[in-house]
This record gives structure tokens, sequence and C-alpha cells, in this order.
């Protein structure tokens, strides 16, 4: 989701995949900067009430950050604090798996890389878009503010489950998921077990789905 973003903005027409490059660029290099100086960690977070993990993180530099599905809740903080936080959900009976990543991502540890990318955007000249995009850090549509969302998906956390909610509460019934693995199309499937999900990982894949609802090239 999260890198994603810029990539449905871009399909969207918010503005080119030229552009669209440029911005993926340089909010990695702002990111592994702000990692680099400020280390950070992140632990995804299981079979655990999402109240009950935010209680445990009050009090010291953890964040809640990336709210996926029911059941799964993803932490960013300092390396000792995550640790402690490993801790504490083996008391709880729940399970956390550490995450492979440089920084603690979407959370204040990443205020500096929020700033710069706040910076490169304003001379990024936004279109109107041909269909609506979700926002990671509201889980709503996107307005007239497209800048504010992508600087503050950086140092914010990714509302996964409420976009998908809010997407159904708008009528959506399929979801579609693009690129290598399922693991967004399991979120959906935690979320909302009644609306259609399809995994779409090959160019194989894409060919037979587009055959499937007789999808005609023009």
């Amino acid at each position: 989701f999260s890198l994603g973003e810029l990539a449905a903005l871009a399909f969207a027409g918010y503005y080119t995949p030229e552009e669209g490059f440029d911005l993926v660029r340089k909010r990695a290099s702002f990111m592994a900067d702000a990692a680099a100086k400020i280390p950070g960690a992140m632990l995804a977070v299981l079979r655990m009430e999402n109240e009950a993990v935010e209680t445990l993180c009050r009090g010291r530099t953890l964040y809640p950050v990336n709210y996926n599905c029911p059941g799964q809740l993803v932490v960013s903080g300092a390396p000792e604090d995550i640790q402690y936080l490993q801790e504490k959900i083996k008391e709880a009976k729940g399970r956390s798996v550490p995450l492979p990543v440089s920084g603690g991502f979407h959370s204040p540890l990443m205020e500096e890389a929020a700033a710069r990318m706040e910076v490169e955007l304003k001379q990024v000249i936004f279109r109107d878009p041909l269909i609506p995009v979700y926002a990671n850090d509201t889980g709503q549509v996107y307005g007239d503010n497209a800048a504010d969302h992508l600087s503050n998906q950086i140092n914010h956390p990714v509302r996964w489950e409420d976009s998908i909610r809010n997407m159904i509460r708008r009528g959506i019934d399929c979801f579609v998921e693009t690129g290598p693995g399922k693991t967004l199309s399991g979120f959906v499937t935690r979320i909302a077990p009644e609306v259609r999900v399809i995994s779409v990982d090959s160019p194989e894949d894409l060919e037979k789905w587009k055959e499937e609802q007789g999808y005609v090239e023009r």
C-alpha cells in the first residue's frame, strides 16, 4: 500500500508516470537518510486487539503505524522499545514478527523525511484525477490536498483497514491485487470476507483475468 499510493496517483492521472518515478526515488532517499540518523525497527503484532497493542505502546518510543486487518497491527519504534514490546506481546499470549526493514517508517521517526518530501511536492503540478484514490493517512478519498497526503503518509499511520471499509461503504465489492504476492488480498479477505478478492501476480494471470471479465483491447 504505502509506496503503491504513488503508483495509484499516477494511474489516476494526478501526475505522469515519469513524475511518479521521480517522487518515488526522492521519497526513498529521504526515508533512508532519516533512518540512518534515527535508528528504528518495525514489529508486526498478531492475534491481539488494536486497543491492547496501543496501550502497550504508550509512554515509550512506540507507534502503531500499519492498521492492516483485524488481528494484525504493525508498530514502529526505537529498537530497544520494540524489543520491550516483543516481550509484552509474548506475555499477553499474542504473536509478533520483526520486519526486515531499515527504519521506523510511518512514524514520527520519519519527520525529517516528511518535511523534505513536503518541499519537493510543492513543485509538483497535480492534475484533475480520472478516478478517485483513497489516501493511506486518512482512509478517505483524496481531495484537493494531494501534496499533504503524500508527505503525511511518511510519518503517519497507514490506515489500510479504514480505506477498505470506506470503499465497501461506497459500493465497491470486488478488489483486484496486482503485483507479486497475495498479502493485500489476504488483508481484504480478513476485513470483509463477503467481497470478491482477486490476485493477479503474473502476465498470465492478468490475461486470464481479462478474458474472464470480457475485457477487449482498444
